[in-house]
C-alpha cells in the first residue's frame, strides 16, 4: 500500500513520497511524458468512489478492524423478519435482500475524535489485546488504566483509540428504552415493542443492526411491527436534506 491513512503517497511510491494522490498522479503523467513512455492521454468516463455527503473521493486502504461475526447467522436473521409486521409488506425485501447479499461480517470500529470507546488496552510488551471487566464498564481506556497486568506479568498498555460505529449503539434503542422502566414486569411487558417507525433508507442499517443486537442479547425480536416511511423530496424529486440546503422549515 503506497498511500498513508493521510491520503499522501509514503515511501513505497518513491520519489513521489509525500505527495498528494491527485499531484502525484500529475507528476506520474509528466514523468512519463518527459521520458517518452507515455503513448496516448485521454479524459474517460469511469466510476469513481466518493464520501456519501461532500462529494470528495476516497480511496479504500487495508487497516485492523473489529467485527461482529455473523454471516452465519443470515438464515436467523431473515426467520426474525418473518416474525415482524411490516407496513407496507413490500417493504421486507429490502431486508430480505440486504441480509442474503451479506458477504462479511460487520465492521463495528471506527477511526474518529468522538464516539463510545472500545474497553481495550494492548500489552506493550508481548502484544496481547486486554479487555477490561463487565464490572468495571463503563471504561474510557484514553482515561482509564487496566485493574490487573497482562498474563505476561506487564502492567505497560496502549489504550484503543478506535470509536464503536454509531449503529453499534444506535442498534441498542429498544433495550435502552425498556431499562428506563425499573419494573422488571413492565419491562417483560413492553420488549419486544409494538412497533418502530423508520425511513425506507436504513432498513439496511438501523433496523437490521437492530434486529441482529436483539437477536445476540435477547435472541427475540426488537419489534412486533415496523412501519416504513418514505422522504419528503423537493422540486426536482430529491431527498430533502440540510446538507444539500433543499429543505422547507
Amino acid at each position: 500500500m503506497a498511500i498513508t491513512k493521510n491520503g499522501l503517497m509514503n515511501n513505497t511510491a518513491g520519489k513521489y513520497g509525500g505527495m498528494s494522490i491527485n499531484d502525484a498522479r500529475k507528476k506520474i503523467i509528466e514523468d512519463l511524458r518527459k521520458e517518452g513512455l507515455l503513448v496516448n492521454k485521454k479524459p474517460i468516463t469511469h466510476a469513481v468512489n466518493v464520501h456519501e455527503r461532500c462529494g470528495t473521493p476516497i480511496e479504500i486502504i487495508e487497516s485492523k478492524q473489529w467485527f461482529i461475526k455473523y454471516l452465519d447467522l443470515k438464515d436467523e436473521f431473515i426467520k426474525l423478519g418473518n416474525k415482524m409486521k411490516w407496513y407496507p409488506d413490500y417493504m421486507k425485501v429490502r431486508y430480505d435482500n440486504w441480509i442474503r447479499g451479506l458477504r462479511w461480517d460487520w465492521c463495528i470500529s471506527r477511526q474518529r475524535f468522538f464516539g463510545i470507546p472500545f474497553p481495550v488496552w494492548y500489552c506493550n510488551k508481548c502484544g496481547e489485546v486486554k479487555l477490561a471487566d463487565k464490572k468495571d464498564l463503563p471504561v474510557d481506556p484514553l482515561v482509564d488504566k487496566p485493574r490487573s497486568k497482562c498474563k505476561c506479568g506487564s502492567s505497560d498498555f496502549t489504550p484503543e483509540r478506535d470509536v464503536l460505529d454509531t449503529w453499534a449503539t444506535s442498534s441498542l434503542t429498544p433495550q435502552l428504552a425498556v431499562e428506563l422502566v425499573k419494573d422488571k414486569s413492565v419491562q417483560k411487558k413492553i420488549y419486544p415493542m409494538s412497533m418502530r417507525p423508520n425511513a425506507h433508507d436504513i432498513i439496511t442499517f438501523w433496523l437490521f443492526n437492530t434486529v441482529v443486537k436483539s437477536y445476540l442479547h435477547n435472541n427475540n425480536i426488537p419489534w412486533k411491527n415496523v412501519l416504513i416511511s418514505g422522504h419528503v423530496q423537493d422540486e426536482h424529486g430529491k431527498k430533502m436534506s440540510k446538507s444539500k440546503g433543499n429543505v422547507v422549515s
